[in-house]
């Protein structure tokens, strides 16, 4: 009931923003609302978050900081960073995006200065979270968002620039695998426990992982229609199925978002949600493509979604989840972006008319004087 309580919510937010919004003030207003969610979130987890000291150099940085300050109605254990890493790719990549395009009218450097603050604050505490899947996700999200600038633009000596900065990162990363090499990267998935020492920590979760996928897949297969229903994974993947995880451990979901919404609500559902990225990405391209204002936000909002996805393929935000709130209110305003741009470029601004002369007027004659 509570996943189910979470979903309608964030579907009943999506539904409003697209619908409401009829003007950039009120695009404006809901870009608004949706970072100061996000800022709560971060300020929340922050304040509430249960460190796991999994690398060793963040580890000491870690134990320097207080522990947890604000203790959450029903989260006795407090913030997972797991879940934390999750929330902050929705907004990290649009701030980057606002620092690389966008020029505000009023107050310029006020403002990219207060973006660049809240930039090095998110990243500061993804990084403090030492989640593997948000670290991966946040570099697959900067180069998604480096490539839609590059496609977005057009030609120009900056788009140039965007095209090389996207092949170095991906340069940057496929060095880094030839660096770490075949055979370290096949070890650490066929036995992780032969590399529990790495600059990243223990792999030793790529084993858990393992498992849990193994027996998900079985769950989709089993119920392939329904599903096991919303939250219900960790209890019937306990009742069901041999899992070789230790009893006391609480499986939360099946750490792939994927995966977890064909349990959730079946491969239907799964399909509907693939269906809804696919729209999601094509209108705020739309937008981005026709609109140079909205743009930076545009292409923002669609690197965070690739970022939170390619998170999602060893993690989760789950359907119907608290901070799962940011995902459908930045649907909302994709769809609402997208409406504005539709109706500009449908109904074009009616040039003002200029009254006729009145001929009983004085002066009014065009051909006097």
């Amino acid at each position: 009931l509570p996943k189910l309580t979470g979903l309608l919510l964030g579907y009943a937010w999506w539904l409003y923003l697209s619908t409401a919004v009829r003007s950039r003030p009120q695009l404006w207003a809901g870009f608004l609302v949706w970072g100061i969610l996000g800022a709560g979130f971060l300020l929340i987890g922050i304040l509430s978050a249960a460190w796991i000291y999994k690398v060793p150099l963040l580890a000491s940085i870690l134990q320097r900081l207080p522990g947890q300050l604000l203790q959450l109605p029903g989260s006795a254990a407090g913030v997972q960073p797991n879940q934390l890493a999750g929330t902050l790719l929705l907004y990290l990549p649009l701030l980057l995006s606002l620092l690389l395009g966008w020029r505000p009218a009023a107050r310029p450097r006020l403002a990219l200065t207060a973006v660049l603050l809240l930039t090095l604050l998110t990243a500061v505490t993804l990084l403090l979270t030492q989640s593997r899947s948000g670290w991966l996700g946040a570099a697959g999200g900067l180069l998604v968002l480096l490539i839609l600038w590059a496609a977005a633009l057009p030609a120009s000596p900056r788009r140039r620039w965007f095209w090389r900065a996207a092949a170095a990162l991906l340069l940057l990363g496929l060095a880094a695998i030839v660096w770490i090499g075949p055979e370290r990267l096949q070890t650490a998935w066929d036995d992780p426990s032969q590399l529990s020492q790495t600059a990243v920590g223990s792999l030793g979760s790529i084993g858990f992982r393992q498992e849990v996928w193994r027996w998900a897949l079985t769950a989709v297969g089993d119920f392939p229609f329904t599903g096991t229903g919303l939250g219900t994974f960790r209890q019937v993947v306990r009742r069901l199925y041999p899992l070789n995880v230790s009893p006391t451990y609480d499986i939360a979901h099946a750490h792939d978002i994927f995966l977890q919404t064909a349990l959730d609500v079946g491969l239907p559902g799964l399909i509907v949600y693939l269906a809804l990225l696919l729209i999601a990405f094509w209108l705020g391209w739309q937008a981005a493509r026709r609109d140079a204002t909205l743009r930076p936000f545009a292409l923002g909002l669609l690197a965070g979604l690739a970022a939170l996805h390619i998170y999602g393929l060893t993690d989760a935000l789950a359907l119907g989840s608290k901070t799962g709130l940011s995902f459908w209110l930045a649907l909302g305003l994709l769809t609402a972006m997208h409406r504005l741009v539709w109706q500009a470029a449908v109904i074009p601004p009616v040039p003002p008319t200029i009254p006729a002369p009145d001929p009983d007027r004085p002066g009014s004659d065009p051909a006097a004087g």
